[in-house]
């Protein structure tokens, strides 16, 4: 919401990394879960057919965590978080 606090994230990443223009890096990652009890637990399988919630990460040009979000279950694809 403040530009200027974009301005010095694209130069820490410039500075820092050689990457000009950046704001963001993001990653995510599949985290292993028990299977739940109800009958809900076939949004939890993801496709290489084991339990798991998505958690997705974006970092700053220091690695400072931005932001942070994750599904309730696995069938979401990296494709359609964005």
């Amino acid at each position: 919401d403040r530009p200027d606090k974009w301005v010095e994230i694209k130069e820490s990443f410039e500075c820092r990394h050689g990457i000009p223009q950046i704001v963001g890096a993001i990653d995510g990652t599949h985290v292993p879960v028990a299977i739940p009890a109800n009958d809900n637990w076939k949004g939890y399988i993801n496709r290489k057919s084991w339990a798991s919630i998505v958690f997705q990460c974006v970092v700053d040009g220091e690695g400072n965590f931005r932001n942070v979000s994750h599904t309730y279950g696995a069938f979401v694809s990296v494709t359609g978080m964005y």
